[in-house]
């Protein structure tokens, strides 16, 4: 838990918080600390991760952005002459990572060209495991847009993968009001 979250936890449970609110306020302070130390904020900061598919990167920016998030697109940043690492590294604190996984690139073993698969880029594999050792695996959603023959990394099957089709827009909110952000979802109808 934060600092902060310790102290209001101690001065509210010495204080004047009655016993059947401690679980509450344990709770509640437990799902904000979870929250990483992006809080409080008046947007929380969400980093997308994406290949080649400018549509899909596009789309997922502009809808986070109606729901009074701040998307994180590494290439809009200023570069102030850093490397692409060290921009990742400088931008990377955020609330959650959303990892774009898009059909962008083939390739096939070698010696079998007919076993031709798709794949996310491997700036976007390579991404998804920076966001997931930094985050953790709670903060870290992959849209997928699937495709045939579209090869998802294995070592990273545990990850949440949220089908990017006409339901994504309400999977992602449930997921993300789920890991404690607050969320209003009326505004996608605005």
């Amino acid at each position: 838990m934060h600092t902060w979250a310790l102290f209001y936890y101690s001065a509210a449970k010495d204080l004047f918080l009655k016993p059947e609110f401690k679980a509450k306020a344990t709770a509640a302070l437990t799902r904000l600390a979870k929250l990483g130390h992006q809080f409080p904020e008046k947007k929380p900061r969400i980093f997308i991760v994406h290949g080649h598919d400018d549509a899909m990167k596009h789309e997922v920016a502009r809808t986070l952005e109606k729901l009074d998030l701040d998307p994180i697109i590494l290439h809009e940043q200023p570069n102030k002459g850093r490397t692409i690492i060290e921009k990742i590294t400088d931008y990377s604190n955020v609330s959650f990572a959303i990892v774009l996984f898009s059909p962008d690139d083939v390739a096939h073993p070698v010696g079998a060209p007919e076993k031709v698969k798709k794949r996310a880029r491997p700036n976007v594999v390579l991404e998804l495991g920076y966001f997931l050792g930094r985050l953790g695996r709670e903060r870290v959603i992959v849209l997928l847009k699937k495709d045939e023959n579209f090869e998802i990394p294995s070592d990273f099957l545990g990850v949440l993968y949220i089908p990017f089709d006409k339901s994504w827009p309400l999977n992602l909110i449930k997921e993300l009001k789920n890991r404690g952000l607050y969320i209003d979802a009326n505004k996608l109808v605005d």
